[in-house]
């Protein structure tokens, strides 16, 4: 646990991760690929596809940047979880 800690704190990548889980620990092992997705950006978003040139254009419908934020924070379908996320209320249970 100990060098996979250490490694986790040292590495370059994963920041994003990294800002909601600080260390490793096996009590944040995930399966759910969605939840993988919103930790890494790493997914359906227009913004990563575009980075493989499997889409031209990077930006959501709604014409914002389409990343794994843009969705959290601004899109106009999951309004209704913006100002929990705004607050950092949903982010309680990972830290």
């Amino acid at each position: 646990m100990n060098e996979w800690n250490s490694y986790w704190k040292n590495s370059t990548t994963g920041k994003r991760a990294k800002e909601i889980l600080p260390s490793a620990n096996l009590d944040f092992l995930i399966s759910n690929k969605y939840v993988i997705y919103l930790l890494t950006n790493h997914g359906p978003f227009p913004a990563y596809l575009c980075r493989f040139k499997i889409l031209n254009n990077p930006d959501c419908l709604c014409g914002e940047h389409g990343d794994v934020d843009h969705y959290l924070t601004s899109y106009m379908y999951t309004k209704d979880y913006h100002s929990l996320l705004s607050t950092g209320a949903a982010w309680t249970d990972w830290t």
